[in-house]
């Protein structure tokens, strides 16, 4: 036990591009990216909870793999960051509606939460178009995935 105390590993893996698992993380990560593009919710002021939610979630898995091997952009936290604040005022608006013990605060805890979920998503998309920029520039495109990458990230 005292060994491990004083051993010290690097902070990451030393990157080798000739090492086999390079290719595999390259794939997932475009898979990832993929999925980002695919899943990002319709620009038209509709709540749609369900699909912020989607991206978020497809923007974690993108992290994640990202996060094996390069350290993620503070552009993508921050896309994180702000998402999950919308996602905390999406349920606080959802048990503000749900929850007896709420009913005398209901209509403040509502305002509250949608002013809040308003604010944070505005935030996300200003955030997402720097990343959406990045993902488009590191995407490898050809000429059948171009198109739909376009179509995809216009919504």
């Amino acid at each position: 036990v005292a060994l491990l105390t004083e051993l010290s590993l690097p902070r990451r893996v030393p990157q080798d591009p000739e090492r086999p698992g390079r290719t595999r993380w390259r794939r997932s990560l475009e898979r990832a990216q993929r999925q980002v593009l695919a899943r990002v919710p319709p620009r038209d002021g509709r709540v749609q909870a369900e699909a912020w939610h989607d991206w978020r979630k497809a923007l974690k898995r993108y992290r994640a793999v990202l996060d094996m091997r390069v350290k993620a952009p503070s552009e993508l936290l921050d896309l994180l960051q702000a998402l999950g604040d919308a996602q905390d005022a999406q349920t606080l608006l959802t048990l503000a509606l749900r929850e007896p013990v709420l009913r005398p605060h209901r209509a403040a805890l509502s305002r509250a939460a949608q002013a809040r979920r308003r604010t944070a998503r505005a935030a996300a998309w200003t955030h997402w178009a720097q990343v959406k920029a990045a993902l488009l520039d590191d995407f490898p495109a050809d000429e059948s995935s171009e198109t739909t990458e376009a179509g995809a990230s216009d919504r």
